[in-house]
């Protein structure tokens, strides 16, 4: 998973790391101040009571309160003024730095006046060893100021560094001020000092990469959830525009669509023409196959539908060749300069007449199946469309015998391209061989383009890779 937060989320993101920030910074103020108000008190109370109070005893209690006091106000200050007003985290954050460099350089600057117990040291060495103990009591105060920071404050690692900078040069005047020692070793103890900064720095780093990575997975797995929704719906009024099956009358059809994806680029159309002394007409049937899948070929789909919607309100009766030299020019003029075409398959069928008329743009072959068993193919008669002109283009519409008991079947790619596990593909002589061979039920209501499918998918190894659409119109016999 990527690590950088996408801009999508970016709003969500900082909005999420503000609320935290400012959760976690009153908790900090509330421990931290309350631990220093309990120790000073427990200090306090430890001298007074103490039978043996001394000068230095004394001069730890005010030291102890020249550290914890300014604190307890600071924290508790800090606490109030971010409780009653909201912040933005840059605010919040100018805030915690400047009260950990406070209350680190308190702490920094108060250790050279402490008094300190040194035993089991050479008395020569008392005061050198003395001056080393306050050093690096000093030190020790930038780093539990830092690390105490940077355990509540959910900043990066690069903010946990900035409020260190300054108490590490507080801290370094202080080594210096302080004698004995030598400059050698002073200078290498403020060279190695930096090294206290790397605990907490290594916690914020761990903990905010944690916050992030958590939170663009919970983004992610939300957005899918919108996602999915939006696609049942999207699924829901892309099959609306699909016909009904038309199960009575002189000429009847059936359908079986499935998409590689929840919505895809195979679409199925029909209408039916007013008859003459109020028999049945003519029966018109679209098969379109747009190039691409998913969503922008559902989309392309949307945009046929509305064209073939006003061809067939205007003219009933218009016949397949015109269907197609109009989808040419649609899609030549308003998808094509995007690389976007489609295959065409334009039948009307007249029962009246016993007659088939058809025009194929680029699609697959259909085929016709007649009674006794016969195949014939309805083979391409022009090119894809949206690739010439409508001064170029030709239909090149055709004819067959439609008898009692004929059945045309007509499919998208996806059914002919379907793999077997050696890679071989069905393809047309494949389908060819299914519809010859195939014994569908009777019973079924879409028993050719039902056994055919089942056929294909015994045939596929694995997902499909294509929408497919199998298509049967048929006159029964009776």
């Amino acid at each position: 998973m990527s690590r950088t937060v996408t801009m999508d989320f970016r709003e969500e993101y900082e909005a999420e790391r503000t609320r935290w920030l400012r959760k976690r910074f009153l908790w900090y103020c509330a421990v931290l101040g309350s631990l220093q108000a309990l120790g000073l008190t427990i200090a306090t109370f430890a001298t007074v009571l103490s039978e043996s109070q001394s000068a230095d005893s004394g001069r730890n209690l005010a030291l102890n309160a020249a550290n914890g006091v300014p604190q307890v106000i600071l924290l508790a200050g800090a606490y109030f003024f971010v409780l009653r007003r909201p912040m933005r985290r840059e605010t919040l954050l100018r805030l915690v730095f400047w009260l950990t460099v406070i209350i680190g350089s308190i702490g920094v600057l108060t250790t050279p006046f402490q008094s300190v117990t040194v035993t089991d040291v050479p008395s020569q060495r008392v005061e050198e060893w003395l001056h080393w103990v306050r050093r690096f009591q000093a030190l020790g105060s930038v780093f539990f100021t830092h690390f105490v920071a940077s355990l509540f404050i959910p900043w990066t690692w690069r903010e946990a560094i900035r409020p260190l900078i300054p108490l590490l040069l507080v801290c370094a005047v202080t080594a210096l001020a302080i004698q004995g020692g030598g400059w050698a070793g002073r200078i290498l103890f403020i060279l190695l000092s930096p090294l206290v900064g790397v605990p907490g720095a290594l916690v914020s780093w761990w903990r905010h990469s944690r916050f992030r990575d958590r939170f663009h997975l919970r983004m992610l797995r939300a957005r899918h959830g919108e996602m999915q929704r939006e696609m049942v719906d999207a699924r829901r009024m892309h099959e609306a525009l699909f016909p009904q099956p038309l199960r009575e009358g002189p000429i009847r059809f059936h359908y079986c669509y499935q998409p590689m994806r929840a919505i895809g680029g195979d679409y199925l159309y029909a209408a039916a023409s007013p008859g003459e002394n109020g028999r049945p007409g003519a029966l018109s049937v679209v098969v379109l196959d747009v190039t691409g899948h998913g969503v922008a070929a559902a989309l392309t789909v949307n945009r046929l539908y509305g064209e073939l919607e006003r061809l067939f309100a205007e003219r009933p009766d218009i016949s397949p060749g015109e269907v197609l030299a109009a989808l040419n020019r649609y899609v030549h003029l308003t998808l094509s300069k995007h690389s976007v075409y489609a295959t065409a398959l334009v039948m009307r069928f007249d029962a009246a007449r016993d007659l088939v008329e058809w025009a194929n743009a680029g699609h697959p072959p259909a085929f016709r199946r007649d009674a006794g068993g016969r195949i014939e193919r309805l083979e391409s008669t022009s090119p894809l469309l949206g690739v010439v002109g409508d001064d170029v283009f030709d239909p090149g519409e055709q004819h067959l015998r439609l008898g009692p008991g004929d059945t045309v079947i007509a499919y998208t790619d996806g059914a002919m391209d379907a793999a077997a596990q050696d890679g071989s593909r069905l393809r047309i002589d494949g389908l060819q061989r299914i519809i010859a061979t195939a014994s569908p039920d009777a019973d079924d209501r879409g028993r050719w383009a039902s056994a055919i499918l089942r056929a294909i998918d015994h045939h596929r190894f694995g997902a499909a890779t294509d929408d497919t659409l199998i298509v049967e119109v048929y006159r029964p016999i009776s």
